[in-house]
C-alpha cells in the first residue's frame, strides 16, 4: 500500500495541472474576449486647474451672452422710439391739417378769434398756436 504522502503528492500533482491548464486557457480567453484598449475614463475629481478653466469658460460665455442680450435691448428701445417718433410726426401732421381748416374757419372778430389772437402771440405762428391749441383739447 502507498503512503498517505505519495497519494497526497499524486493528487496535488494530478489536480495541480489540471488547474494550471485550466488557468492558461482561462486567461487566453479573457485576452481574446477583451476590448482593445480603451481610454482611460476622466477622473471624478478633475484637476483645480480645469475646474478654473472651465469656469473662466462659462463666465466668459454668459458675459458674452449678457452683452448680446443688453445690446439687442438697446436695438429694441431704438426701435421703439423710433416708431413713437414717426407716429408722433404722424399725428403732429394730421393735426397741422386741422388745424389750417380751423384757423380758415375761425372769425378773428368772434370771442373765440379774438382769445385765440391774443393766445397765438407767443408762438412763432399762428399755426403752431392752432396746433397746439387743438392738441390741447383733445
Amino acid at each position: 500500500m502507498e503512503s498517505i504522502d505519495d497519494l497526497l503528492a499524486q493528487v496535488k500533482a494530478e489536480y495541480g495541472d489540471r488547474a494550471e491548464e485550466r488557468d492558461r486557457t482561462v486567461k487566453q480567453q479573457q485576452r481574446q474576449q477583451s476590448p482593445p484598449s480603451t481610454p482611460a475614463p476622466p477622473s471624478p475629481h478633475p484637476s483645480a486647474a480645469n475646474v478654473d478653466r472651465s469656469i473662466a469658460e462659462l463666465r466668459g460665455e454668459y458675459q458674452q451672452r449678457d452683452r448680446l442680450e443688453a445690446q439687442k435691448q438697446q436695438e429694441r428701445e431704438a426701435q421703439v422710439r423710433r416708431q413713437q417718433e414717426q407716429q408722433r410726426q404722424q399725428q403732429r401732421q394730421a393735426l397741422r391739417q386741422v388745424a389750417q381748416t380751423w384757423l380758415k374757419n375761425l372769425d378773428r372778430y368772434s370771442g373765440e378769434g379774438l382769445w385765440f389772437t391774443e393766445f397765438a402771440q407767443g408762438y412763432p405762428s399762428q399755426l403752431e398756436a392752432a396746433i397746439d391749441y387743438l392738441e390741447a383739447l383733445k
